[in-house]
Order: C-alpha cells, then sequence, then structure tokens
C-alpha cells in the first residue's frame, strides 16, 4: 500500500478542510483529484489512490465540509454551512490551484463519485477550462417528478424546522427505494456495492452511514436547479 500524507488546508472562507495526498510516484504522468460521495470521506479511497500510484498518477482528495475529518465545532455530520454546495465546488477549486502551482503542466484529471460527481457537473460549468478530464461516476441527470417533490419537502423542512436536524423523510425516499430493489439484501445498505466485504466496511466506519441533515439536502437540490439551465 502506497504512503498517504494528511494536512489541513484553510479554503477561501476559513474553513478548515482535510486534505489527503498520495505521490509515491516515480515519474508522474498526472494527477487525479477525487471529490467523495455523501455520508463518507477521502480516506475510503486510498486502495485506488494506490493503484493510481502504481500505474503513474498522483491523488489528491479532501473531506468535504461537514464530512470526515473537515467536521468542526460540534456541527453534525452532513451540514455543509449556508450556500454549502457551492462553497465545497469552490474548495475544489482552490485544491485544484494548489495542485497546478506544485506540478505546473503536468494533466489534472477529477475523479468525482456520486454526490461528488454533482460538484463535478458544476465544476466543469465553471472551470472546464482548467482541468484535462474527468470522469463522473455513480452520476444522473437530476430533473425527474421525484427531485422535484424532494426539492419541496427539502424547501418546507429548511424553512420551518432545525435544519441540522437529519432528513429522515428525505433519507428514506431515497435510499430506502434503492435498497428495495436489491433482492435478498440483509442490511439497509446493500445498495451500496455486490461486495458483501465493502458494504460492512462502511457499515463500520464511524464516519459513515450517517443520515445528511435538511440542509445538506437543501442545497443539493437547489444545485440541481441551477445545474440543466442551458
Amino acid at each position: 500500500m502506497h504512503r498517504k500524507k494528511k494536512s489541513f488546508i484553510i479554503s477561501f472562507d476559513g474553513t478548515k478542510l482535510l486534505l489527503r495526498i498520495w505521490d509515491d510516484v516515480k515519474e508522474p504522468m498526472g494527477i487525479v483529484q477525487i471529490f467523495h460521495g455523501m455520508a463518507e470521506h477521502s480516506g475510503r479511497y486510498n486502495s485506488f489512490a494506490s493503484f493510481l500510484n502504481e500505474n503513474g498518477f498522483i491523488v489528491y482528495a479532501s473531506d468535504h465540509r461537514g464530512h470526515g475529518y473537515s467536521l468542526h465545532d460540534n456541527n453534525v455530520y452532513g451540514y455543509i454551512g449556508e450556500d454549502g454546495f457551492n462553497n465545497i465546488v469552490k474548495d475544489q477549486r482552490i485544491i485544484s490551484d494548489m495542485i497546478r502551482q506544485r506540478y505546473g503542466s503536468l494533466p489534472l484529471y477529477i475523479f468525482a463519485h456520486s454526490f461528488g460527481s454533482f460538484i463535478g457537473q458544476e465544476y466543469i460549468i465553471r472551470y472546464s477550462n482548467d482541468i484535462d478530464g474527468i470522469i463522473l461516476s455513480g452520476s444522473a441527470k437530476q430533473s425527474g417528478l421525484d427531485v422535484r417533490a424532494g426539492s419541496l419537502i427539502a424547501s418546507i423542512q429548511n424553512k420551518l424546522l432545525d435544519n441540522t436536524l437529519p432528513a429522515k423523510l428525505i433519507d428514506r425516499l431515497s435510499f430506502g427505494s434503492y435498497n428495495r430493489q436489491v433482492k435478498d439484501r440483509k442490511t439497509e445498505f446493500d445498495w451500496l456495492s455486490k461486495d458483501a466485504k465493502e458494504v460492512d466496511k462502511y457499515m463500520k466506519d464511524e464516519l459513515c452511514g450517517f443520515i445528511s441533515p435538511i440542509n445538506f439536502y437543501y442545497h443539493l437540490f437547489r444545485a440541481f436547479k441551477s445545474l440543466y439551465k442551458k
């Protein structure tokens, strides 16, 4: 397993973010910047990063606001703050700029998974001229009736309730429906992977699997509204 370095960086608004770097590469061909998914963290990409190192790529990955070790000041997991979605996009741009400053002309690619893929969709609207490629993993266009319903629920709850509370109804409508499609399911997270060992690792990870708060979904659904404008 290749070594990784961990440090904290300060983003544009003073938010402290954990940054992991895997750079055990003698003659790098490029850099991959990872945007992780919701209710997880960048440390889950250790094996993938090691694989990329072995194939000539340096890897950078941060924990998003409200996730992993970027959670501070007794906030709840998944709480990304006011305008959180757009702030995460800005966080990732800061990391891209760090990479460019250090490695100059080496190509920079984004690997963006699940929730991170929507950050990636917005990222390429704003900054596609500044990267060399992107992989959207576990992604989709989110614009159907279910998204409109979720957006309405999130807006009402954000206005009437404490938005740090877990969004149990939206979670049940979304991830609950995923799991119901899995035959012979044994856990509530069987939808995550066909590999039972990976599901078990996710469930045992204290930084994963939480129900994201109303605040998270409110800003995610707001982002969906703007992502697909012509």
